[in-house]
């Protein structure tokens, strides 16, 4: 009986040791239920010291490992792991590799992330857009407009005519100069047809349809003389006939002048009042000179000076009608006279 017993204490000793049971914090012991297997699979450790780590959550101090495998090669981008810590303060860096199966090469590239937006290259002036120190840029190189070649904005003085804005800028104007970048016109000349290269065209002296100013014309049969418009006038000389003789000599010495005294521009506008009409003048070309034949044909005022000649109906010299005449006698007077009449 005594072995009986030894062997049935073994046997519950065994029997507890291999079933994992817990000892009781009372007398003797009770039995536990078996523990089922393991059937979780293991995880992967990382990170830092401390409570075991679920592989399902990545690390959030870089870009997840990516891998593209394409026809050409592999393209892989590895993270930085150096940082630890809940945030990564440094500048993020990714490195990217190419390998063409192809070619045999391999390139490597790396991107700062505070580098990512391009400055570019200078400032290119014409090609439509405003950069830099520009202060315009149109795209062409059209110097007439708004905004120069040079993309600088037009102005005057820049020596470009700014269409439509100057009239010129700087050059010679004809007639005139330029001001301000505007034609302005020497006096007598006018702008008349609004064109600034052939600059102040008009001579407002003398045109008709612009007398004294651009589009002022005279009426019909009337001239434009020294700005004003005037009846038409008639020019009468060198040769000047009356009463069947033609000459070209009138008398101005001793008492065939005017009190004696031979002053030519004097006795030329005499001869015009008063051999044609008081509103004629002598038109600028006459001399004085001795009358080549003693017999030529002369024209002579009638007080204080020889009676010989002709007549002449319709006027007065003085004491009488004014002569000529075609006698013997050398004499000193006015040539090439010409009288200009309305």
């Amino acid at each position: 009986m005594a072995s009986n017993r030894l062997l049935g204490s073994s046997f519950l000793w065994l029997l507890t040791a291999c079933s994992g049971g817990d000892e009781s914090t009372g007398t003797g012991f009770t039995s536990a239920t078996p523990t089922a297997p393991m059937t979780t699979p293991m995880t992967t450790m990382v990170g830092t010291t401390g409570s075991p780590t679920d592989d399902t959550a990545e690390p959030t101090t870089g870009a997840p490992i990516t891998t593209t495998t394409g026809v050409a090669g592999t393209s892989t981008t590895d993270v930085d792991l150096s940082s630890t810590g809940p945030a990564n303060t440094g500048t993020d860096t990714s490195t990217s590799t190419t390998s063409d199966d192809t070619a045999g090469t391999t390139t490597t590239a790396t991107t700062e992330a505070a580098e990512s937006s391009s400055t570019g290259g200078p400032p290119v002036c014409g090609d439509g857009v405003v950069e830099g120190d520009e202060a315009c840029d149109d795209g062409n190189a059209d110097n007439t407009d708004a905004c120069l070649a040079t993309c600088e904005l037009a102005a005057c003085g820049d020596t470009f005519v700014h269409t439509g804005v100057e009239d010129c800028d700087g050059g010679v104007v004809v007639n005139g100069t330029c001001s301000m970048c505007q034609v302005a016109c020497s006096a007598g000349f006018g702008d008349c047809n609004g064109l600034a290269p052939d600059g102040c065209e008009v001579d407002t002296k003398v045109t008709a349809a612009h007398c004294g100013g651009c589009n002022l014309a005279c009426p019909m049969g009337q001239a434009c003389v020294n700005s004003m418009c005037k009846a038409m006038q008639t020019e009468y000389g060198p040769e000047h006939s009356f009463t069947g003789l033609v000459g070209n000599h009138f008398i101005t010495q001793g008492g065939c002048s005017l009190n004696n005294q031979d002053n030519p521009p004097v006795m030329a506008d005499y001869f015009c009042k008063r051999f044609y009409n008081a509103n004629c003048t002598a038109k600028p070309g006459y001399f004085t000179a001795q009358l080549p034949t003693p017999n030529g044909v002369k024209l002579h005022k009638n007080g204080g000076c020889t009676g010989q000649g002709n007549d002449i109906p319709n006027t007065v010299c003085d004491n009488g009608p004014c002569k000529i005449g075609n006698w013997n006698e050398t004499t000193t007077g006015l040539t090439n006279l010409v009288c200009i009449c309305p």
